[in-house]
């Protein structure tokens, strides 16, 4: 028989949530994905919860964590380091709940200093993620990431740079280039941290 398939996302920040990792400075970012599946009518239904940890990491450290969360006994077991991009410090699941998507503060372009945006497909089994492309983030030190309820729109904040893009959702989950910036102007009285614009969140 065909399967069912349930899911719920839930969010939370806490910089104490992972321990013995002294070594790095995090800024965690976390996803619980409930998975429910029913392999035949008969067969009792069995729940998973994954957590996603988005960092800030060191060069050549991993970056995004995968965990199995036991509700029972709140305990988590690791199930996936994810490396290959630095600081992926915001993480956001499309509204399907078939893909995770990563804003990063390393490039893609090494002529710019450009923060990058990255899609991964999750695994419904296993919770895991499988890299899928990366663009520029068209912006440097990019800080946080959305999408519009309906999945189709990926909108990315660059912090120094004050603009804000935007990346169509390709059909496969994967990016397209990105399709427009918008560049926010203006200081305010702190010249110390407000002599320009920052785009905080989009």
């Amino acid at each position: 028989m065909s399967r069912s398939m349930k899911r719920r996302f839930w969010k939370q920040t806490d910089k104490n949530f992972i321990p013995n990792f002294t070594k790095m400075k995090y800024i965690i970012i976390i996803t619980i994905l409930i998975v429910s599946g029913f392999t035949t009518m008969k067969r009792a239904s069995t729940a998973k919860e994954y957590i996603y940890v988005g960092t800030y990491n060191e060069d050549g450290q991993p970056g995004i964590f995968v965990y199995e969360f036991d509700r029972k006994n709140g305990s988590m077991s690791l199930v996936q380091e994810v490396g290959g991009m630095g600081s992926p410090s915001y993480l956001e699941i499309h509204p399907s709940g078939n893909y995770l998507y990563s804003v990063n503060r390393s490039s893609v372009t090494p002529d710019k200093k450009w923060g990058s945006v990255s899609s991964y497909k999750i695994d419904p089994e296993k919770g895991t993620l499988s890299h899928l492309n990366d663009q520029p983030s068209q912006g440097s030190e990019s800080c946080h990431i959305s999408i519009d309820s309906k999945g189709r729109l990926v909108f990315v904040s660059n912090y120094s740079t004050g603009n804000l893009s935007v990346f169509p959702v390709q059909k496969n989950g994967s990016l397209d280039m990105c399709s427009d910036v918008e560049q926010h102007t203006g200081s305010s009285i702190n010249q110390q941290r407000q002599k320009s614009r920052h785009v905080h969140q989009s």
